[in-house]
């Protein structure tokens, strides 16, 4: 079923590239974060941001208790990265994600600050932030997912995107799930 959902976000993405981009190549994906003469591996909030078109994603209220508008406008995260997923993921669940939330691995560390809820605790539709070197995760950029089922046992099914390559989308099953920070 994820698998499923996984081919028609592939083909919508595609489709809404080819639209956007008619005659063009579609974009090159970037690497993670944007490296700066002072070192700064994160991208950075512009200094007047402007509000989200309406080609962004709606401002449709969570049910369920997470997400947050505040800070929202777009998807402001390199195409084809774990970050980008989360973000458009979240956004079909009707989930409001701050677009700088930085690189996966500090999405548990900035996320507080924009009034979301950091804990332990799988629920559908949260961010995982990994840390760097978590579970594979990127040594230097951590890695974001998004919880798609939390099951009885103490397992979780997650999403995620550029886990062994941009644009790749990939599913998995974890456990021990004290180990790892949910942004909700």
């Amino acid at each position: 079923k994820i698998d499923d959902a996984n081919r028609q976000y592939a083909q919508q993405q595609a489709d809404a590239a080819g639209s956007a981009n008619p005659g063009q190549s579609a974009p090159q994906p970037a690497k993670p974060g944007n490296s700066t003469s002072s070192g700064n591996m994160t991208p950075q909030q512009p200094s007047n941001p402007v509000q989200p078109s309406p080609s962004s994603p709606p401002s449709v209220p969570s049910t369920t208790g997470q997400g947050t508008h505040n800070g929202d406008y777009g998807n402001m995260y390199p195409a084809g990265q774990c970050t980008w997923y989360a973000y458009n993921r979240r956004a079909e669940m009707g989930i409001g994600t701050p677009s700088y939330l930085h690189n996966g691995g500090e999405w548990y560390l900035t996320a507080p600050a924009y009034g979301l809820r950091v804990d332990h605790n799988p629920q559908v539709g949260a961010a995982i932030s990994f840390l760097p070197g978590q579970d594979g995760a990127d040594g230097s950029y951590g890695h974001v997912a998004v919880v798609e089922a939390v099951y009885g046992d103490g397992t979780f099914l997650i999403s995620e995107m550029n886990w062994g390559g941009p644009f790749l989308m990939h599913s998995r099953v974890l456990v021990n799930r004290d180990q790892y920070w949910f942004v909700h």
